[in-house]
């Protein structure tokens, strides 16, 4: 997993290592072994923080 944040956004990368052998499997049979998924990420997921301060939650 490779997280990175910049600017108040988020970007969390998951990699083929990140995954249980049986999600390994699962995925194998879906996409097959011909790709790169040692090295480029299998999924990413992106969000922006929203900082609320105690002044607006009154």
């Amino acid at each position: 997993m490779e997280m990175v944040e910049k600017d108040g956004i988020t970007s969390i990368a998951l990699f083929w290592g990140d995954l249980s052998a049986a999600v390994q499997e699962e995925l194998l049979k879906l996409l097959g072994n011909n790709g790169n998924y040692d090295v480029f990420p299998i999924a990413e997921i992106v969000y922006e923080k929203e900082e609320i301060s105690c002044q607006e939650l009154s």
